[in-house]
């Protein structure tokens, strides 16, 4: 089975924490995939709106996600409070990553290391468009 590697950045923009529920574990040994894949989209969202935005467009600009890539570390169980930070880089001309590091223990054991690829897109004329400058001077000052 091949293995997918993913360099998180030294630096991040946001942290969050969420805690599992008892209802997110499978057969009480781990949190299931699904459970951990709706609290990153969760982090991702907060990200997002207390920044300023929205889940679906960034400084009035349309975005959709086009790549979801996790790279599990170690199992999350309940009542571990899962630490979210994350970090925007690899701006392109239509894009840019988010890169999650989810943890436990106050950020001392690392359960995954995530990318996610999101597009500038225009919907309506099925384009991409430009990152807006606004949001890259944001996270790189």
């Amino acid at each position: 089975m091949s293995k997918v590697f993913i360099d998180i950045p030294p630096k991040f923009h946001y942290m969050t924490e969420i805690p599992t529920r008892k209802n997110d574990m499978y057969l009480d040994l781990h949190v299931t995939f699904d459970a951990v894949a709706s609290m990153i989209m969760e982090a991702y969202h907060r990200f997002l709106v207390d920044n300023g935005y929205i889940l679906t467009h960034i400084e009035n600009v349309p975005i959709i996600m086009a790549n979801f890539t996790i790279d599990y570390k170690d199992e999350a169980r309940y009542p571990d409070v899962l630490r979210f930070e994350l970090a925007v880089a690899n701006f392109t001309h239509n894009a840019f990553d988010i890169f999650v590091r989810v943890s436990k223990n106050e950020g001392k054991n690392d359960v995954a290391h995530v990318r996610v690829c999101d597009v500038f897109f225009d919907y309506k004329n099925r384009k991409t468009l430009a990152v807006p400058e606004a949001f890259k001077v944001k996270f790189f000052k």
